[in-house]
């Protein structure tokens, strides 16, 4: 029966009016929905996990866990024989103040194996201005007056007593540097350690015996140091 309609190939008169209808409702709907959502999500995360600056030795003070380090286990105990145990973040406070740390001893406790108890790992730390003030007029005034003015009388008994009875002893709060019973004889000779001042041997043992620049369990380190060969135990 179609052939009443005599079919033939041609075009049909409005094509392009569905097209434009189906092609823009779908676009813009869905990238706003999707897009800013994510982007705001992971950018707190990653800059609360690394810390800025890395921790550093501040002056006059000693980082005992050493540079880019601090103690990631405050409440663990650091323990050294003949010195009382003392939590590491007291311990990491003692360093940074710097007064109770002699120059030349801070690279030897950085290497003391009870460190591992303390955890130390890279980090910063949480106020590093507030120990500057501290530090910088604390030692200046306090060591010049101990080692200059004592040297001098230090040789003269130490030669004239060949035979002394009793034998040199620690005095309480001091260190006799050379070990129990043990002094000075080269008393000019230097003893030098490195990141500290060459000292002579005379005005090593008086600070030692005086005690106030000999903080508690370094005394023991101090007599094993090669350096001390220098002045003749």
């Amino acid at each position: 029966q179609l052939e009443a309609c005599e079919c033939a190939p041609g075009c049909l008169e409005s094509p392009p009016t569905p097209a434009p209808t189906q092609v823009p409702t779908p676009g813009p709907t869905r990238p706003p929905t999707q897009l800013p959502t994510p982007d705001p999500t992971p950018g707190p995360t990653s800059e609360s996990t690394d810390c800025s600056p890395p921790a550093t030795t501040p002056p006059g003070g000693c980082l005992i866990c050493g540079e880019g380090k601090i103690v990631t286990a405050p409440d663990a105990v650091f323990s050294f024989p003949g010195s009382p145990a003392v939590p590491c973040g007291v311990f990491q406070e003692v360093g940074l103040e710097g007064s109770e740390i002699p120059d030349g001893t801070c690279p030897i406790i950085q290497t003391l194996p009870q460190l591992e108890a303390c955890e130390c790992a890279p980090g910063c730390l949480e106020s590093p201005p507030t120990p500057a003030p501290t530090q910088v007029p604390t030692p200046g005034p306090t060591r010049p007056p101990t080692q200059l003015p004592t040297p001098d009388p230090t040789p003269g008994p130490t030669s004239e007593s060949t035979d002394c009875s009793p034998p040199a002893t620690t005095p309480p709060g001091g260190c006799l540097i050379c070990g129990e019973g043990k002094i000075v004889t080269a008393p000019d000779a230097v003893f030098s350690f490195p990141g500290s001042p060459a000292v002579p041997c005379g005005v090593f043992q008086e600070v030692g015996l005086e005690g106030s620049e000999i903080p508690d369990g370094t005394c023991p380190i101090i007599q094993t140091l090669p350096q001390l060969e220098a002045c003749e135990c």
